[in-house]
């Protein structure tokens, strides 16, 4: 439903069966809340990464972010949506110093537009989580699906392309250009 106000602005009405289990504000709050930290869904996610992570830590949103403490481990952090773009941009200023042996994995609740597209290469989305379909032992209050991205270390790999076409191509691109 869409009510029009006295400044001719039109305002939606959001109507929701959810509005008669709780107030309006605790249900606008559960919107923006972050994933509740669950260890079992953190070690699942570990799992599917490739190269056993040892040593991790849980990053808390809501404490102060050294950029020392993401060095040389797998940084896991669940920030509500709203500040997820802050906590991408700060672990990606750092991942750039120790690329080689610092990673990250996401938790954000979707309800922001994909904007961590095209930060960089490294960034990948895993499979996400619906909360109503996954076992958790502390479930969101809305079953809001949540993205999981994992920044990946960096692995250095030589190019295999040859420089340079064989020698036979090379001729007949040569008799191709003479003979026009």
């Amino acid at each position: 439903m869409i009510t029009q106000g006295t400044d001719g602005l039109s305002r939606g009405v959001w109507l929701t069966s959810l509005q008669a289990l709780m107030s309006e504000q605790r249900l606008l709050q559960a919107i923006f809340d972050p994933l509740p930290f669950d260890l079992t869904l953190v070690w699942e996610y570990i799992a599917m990464i490739p190269g056993a992570w040892r040593q991790w830590r849980h990053q808390q949103w809501n404490q102060v972010w050294m950029a020392h403490n993401n060095f040389n481990q797998l940084n896991v952090c669940l920030p509500p949506p709203e500040i997820a773009i802050q906590a991408l941009s700060f672990t990606l200023e750092t991942w750039w110093e120790r690329p080689h042996s610092t990673s990250a994995l996401f938790f954000i609740p979707r309800v922001v537009p994909s904007f961590w597209w095209g930060l960089s290469r490294y960034l990948q989305e895993l499979p996400p989580i619906c909360p109503q379909d996954q076992f958790m032992s502390r479930p969101p209050i809305l079953p809001i699906p949540i993205t999981v991205l994992y920044l990946a270390p960096h692995s250095p790999t030589l190019s295999v392309k040859p420089r340079m076409d064989s020698p036979q191509n090379y001729r007949q691109c040569v008799a191709t250009l003479a003979t026009g």
